[in-house]
């Protein structure tokens, strides 16, 4: 059975190679390379991990039989491993938002488990790699709590705060804005911004609601 995800024979090569490429960069570069060079070097340790965790889970669904294997070779497939390869390499490493892309990475694969559109995920995806994790904090806790029934925007500020780990309203509201331009959660009204649309989900919008939902699948799918 060919269970293998990725070439972990190279991971060592390329890893090894980008430490010792960091680490020289530290000695002999000029002060202005110092900051690159870190960031080099702090994006391959967290690669490395995160490569072979992922393999381990790979194979691990394989042998209980969660995988379709037929989905290995569809283009969805190789379109969402490669957003999580292009994540590793170009973006600062998070284990929040590498667990979250490995989540949706994950949740099309299962064996007669998840039957929608296996595109959605590469959306979805791509939505993910634009967040911070204070701004998933605010969405995930919007989607546990859509029986909130205000539509008054500093009461779902406070409600948002005390709910989830930010403590502050003032930050749930930092992270508010991006989570409107993105379309997850709805605008505010009034001239004033002291109203909200509260819509269907409590403020999440159905992409929104639909996201957080989707990357619950996966959890879901562990506990059976």
């Amino acid at each position: 059975m060919d269970k293998e995800l990725i070439n972990t024979e190279n991971i060592d090569e390329i890893s090894i190679k980008r430490i010792i490429d960091g680490l020289t960069g530290f000695i002999s570069g000029s002060k202005a390379d110092y900051a690159h060079s870190a960031n080099r070097l702090l994006k391959s340790l967290f690669a490395h991990d995160f490569l072979f965790q992922l393999q381990k889970e790979w194979d691990k669904y394989v042998d209980r039989g969660n995988i379709d294997l037929d989905y290995k070779k569809s283009k969805p497939f190789l379109n969402s491993l490669s957003e999580l390869m292009d994540y590793l390499d170009t973006d600062l490493p998070n284990d929040e938002i590498a667990l979250t892309l490995k989540k949706l990475f994950f949740i099309p694969a299962f064996k007669d488990y998840y039957k929608e559109d296996k595109l959605l995920a590469i959306e979805y995806m791509k939505i993910i790699r634009k967040l911070t994790p204070g701004e998933m904090v605010v969405l995930f806790t919007a989607y546990n709590n859509v029986g909130i029934s205000t539509d008054s925007a500093s009461k779902w500020l406070e409600i948002i705060a005390e709910k989830s780990t930010l403590k502050y309203t003032e930050l749930v509201e930092l992270h508010e804005k991006k989570l409107i331009d993105l379309n997850l959660i709805t605008k505010r009204k009034y001239e004033d911004n002291s109203g909200l649309w509260v819509g269907k989900y409590s403020r999440l919008t159905s992409l929104g609601y639909n996201l957080c939902h989707f990357i619950k699948l996966y959890d879901e799918f562990n506990e059976r």
